[in-house]
């Protein structure tokens, strides 16, 4: 689960690495306000109203979430491949709403999963700390990786780099 989520922090920095480099910071500030301003109204206000049903969605696959867990990955690898297509268009900010959709749930199923890995209660906070450091530790790795890949391989080329690591 450790090593999953260092995989997911470096995943998403890469995510957000592609996004400002390619949708909000290329463009004049003018123009990369009224982007940001509509990622926001499109994905984030949706988002806080599908976000309340993510959770009981996942409690009806309560046996099975190490499954749900390694579906998550597979469905952000398929969203950013889209999103790698789609950076310009409408379309885009759809996606964008899935794959936050997608890290929710996958946000409630680790910590639905952590508990079952510990032996003893009293373990599980060190396990979440542990758990939680190592995606920072490992997300901040990817955003250095990231920023440099970017002028290599495009706001694209990123995208597609984070399917192959989610």
């Amino acid at each position: 689960l450790s090593v999953a989520h260092a995989f997911a922090g470096v995943g998403d920095a890469f995510v957000t690495v592609s996004l400002a480099g390619s949708l909000f910071f290329n463009l004049s500030p003018d123009a990369s306000r009224k982007q940001v301003l509509l990622y926001l109204i499109v994905t984030v206000a949706p988002l806080a109203v599908l976000a309340p049903l993510v959770g009981p969605f996942i409690d009806r696959f309560r046996r099975r979430q190490r499954v749900v867990a390694g579906a998550c990955f597979a469905l952000r690898a398929l969203i950013c491949l889209a999103l790698a297509s789609t950076l310009y268009s409408l379309s885009f900010y759809g996606l964008a709403l899935a794959l936050l959709v997608v890290v929710k749930a996958q946000g409630i199923i680790k910590q639905a999963l952590v508990p079952r890995l510990v032996d003893e209660p009293a373990q599980l906070v060190a396990a979440n700390a542990r758990i939680s450091r190592l995606g920072s530790v490992a997300g901040g790795i990817g955003g250095a990786i990231g920023v440099t890949m970017l002028h290599r391989v495009g706001a694209a080329g990123l995208l597609r780099a984070a399917a192959l690591v989610f």
